[in-house]
């Protein structure tokens, strides 16, 4: 069996690859600069939930995700911790009322959720619980949305427009033991 190798193929998605990674760490740095201009708490630090669908970008729409990428979002960093597998909230066009809540308390831990768009229904079960429904950085790479973010955020508590509460951990993690009586 006899491999063709196209080297200039190769080169040409390399450079590509580059020119993707050097736009996400300008975004990334440009957010970390604004950060700095905002005197709030330097040690504050929350969860913010992303629906993506790769590619390193809030590009995915709320009733479509089946997992959740997590970041800890401080002002000088936007890390990701882990992810958060949830039932599919959309089907067919159609939001499953009956998903919401387990979707809703998987993430109830998150001050926001970046989605690339989110209807009606969930944008109002996401507020009541306290969680910030944000589908204005859409396309814009996790990093640096969940730093814009983030920096509006601090910005809105120094201001007080918002208070700052604690969010706790998820009421809902898969795999996770959940009580001494599931366990007999």
């Amino acid at each position: 069996m006899e491999i063709v190798y196209d080297l200039d193929k190769r080169k040409s998605y390399q450079d590509q690859v580059e020119v993707e990674r050097q736009a996400q760490h300008a975004a990334k740095q440009e957010a970390l600069a604004a950060a700095g201009a905002i005197k709030v708490s330097e040690d504050l630090q929350v969860l913010v939930a992303v629906a993506t669908k790769g590619g390193g970008r809030v590009n995915e729409h709320f009733g479509h995700v089946t997992e959740f990428q997590i970041f800890q979002v401080s002002s000088t960093q936007a890390l990701f911790v882990g992810h958060r597998r949830v039932d599919q909230y959309c089907q067919g066009g159609v939001g499953d009322d009956e998903q919401l809540p387990s979707v809703v308390r998987a993430i109830n831990d998150c001050h926001a959720v970046l989605v690339a768009k989110i209807g009606a229904c969930p944008k109002d079960e996401l507020t009541a619980a306290g969680i910030e429904p944000v589908d204005q950085y859409v396309g814009e790479f996790i990093e640096k949305a969940a730093l814009d973010w983030f920096n509006d955020y601090r910005a809105r508590i120094a201001s007080g427009a918002v208070n700052h509460q604690d969010r706790g951990d998820a009421q809902i993690r898969q795999g996770a033991f959940t009580s001494v009586a599931e366990a007999a």
